[in-house]
């Protein structure tokens, strides 16, 4: 019952210092398909990251999961008729966020302009991801980039900075994170970055180079966003890669935020859609 009360839920949020607008499970306007959008897919891969993002006849992904849902990803590809990737993003090497792009790539349906993460290809990390995917790389003849801090990625008309603690912290805290906008509309996808990072971009980062009306929690949920990082990105919407029930840390500290919506892509995709002016979100559930 409580799942088909927050599906049939329609909310209007009007965010504080920003002129965007977050309507969630509500219909997009009629005149919808005559404006240009982007549009971002987080796939249902239980606690595992994938996003797809399009924006003026480009796209891309944002992790790849692992290499059992490299079908999911390779149905949703298919289902947007993407046959080019303008860019591969790996947060960071974990199994849980690289390894489905290996696979992908081992496809070779997809052309694939440039594979991009924060580590140097020659980076052998303790899981033993890393190495087979620039294998692959190279094999197929992509270009790699390393993204550095406060690097300017674009995607069709969608800007992408890329946001990176350079502290010797791990891999986790490292990760490269993503603030994309499209006009006046932001998310933030922040990989796999643990509390320490987060106080660290409180600090580092002037507010608006945090803000975002949709924010991806860190690490599949399972760690806590501190206040000073709250505070400053400010959303409506925090998306969570992993299921309700296996996320308990960030389900209660969402408590603290009265308004915020928080959505899980473990129980079913969740589609985001924005003119650059509102954000249109979609949680579909899966059938029980």
């Amino acid at each position: 019952m409580k799942r088909l009360l927050m599906a049939l839920l329609a909310l209007m949020l009007m965010m504080s210092g920003a002129c965007a607008e977050v309507f969630y499970n509500v219909a997009l306007p009629e005149d919808w398909t005559e404006r240009t959008v982007m549009t971002i897919v987080m796939m249902d891969t239980d606690r595992t990251d994938a996003m797809l993002l399009m924006a003026g006849g480009e796209a891309m992904l944002v992790d790849g999961s692992t290499k059992k849902y490299v079908p999911v990803l390779e149905e949703t590809l298919d289902r947007y008729g993407i046959t080019e990737l303008k860019y591969l993003f790996s947060t960071h090497s974990d199994e849980d966020h690289i390894q489905g792009l290996k696979y992908l790539m081992m496809l070779e349906k997809y052309d694939v302009g440039m594979f991009t993460s924060p580590v140097k290809e020659t980076y052998v990390d303790q899981g033993g991801y890393h190495q087979p995917t620039v294998e692959t790389i190279q094999r197929l003849g992509i270009p790699y980039h390393i993204v550095e801090d406060r690097e300017i990625l674009t995607l069709g008309d969608a800007t992408i900075e890329v946001l990176r603690c350079m502290e010797g912290w791990g891999h986790n805290a490292r990760s490269a994170c993503c603030r994309v906008t499209f006009g006046d509309c932001a998310i933030l996808l922040t990989g796999d970055i643990d509390n320490r990072t987060m106080y660290h971009f409180a600090e580092k980062y002037p507010a608006e180079v945090l803000q975002a009306q949709v924010v991806k929690a860190p690490h599949h949920g399972l760690a806590t966003m501190p206040e000073e990082f709250m505070q400053a990105v400010s959303p409506a919407v925090v998306m969570v890669n992993n299921k309700e029930k296996d996320a308990p840390k960030i389900k209660n500290n969402m408590k603290k935020y009265e308004g915020v919506i928080t959505l899980f892509s473990g129980e079913g995709q969740i589609l985001l859609e924005t003119d650059g002016t509102d954000w249109y979100i979609f949680h579909q559930y899966e059938e029980e």
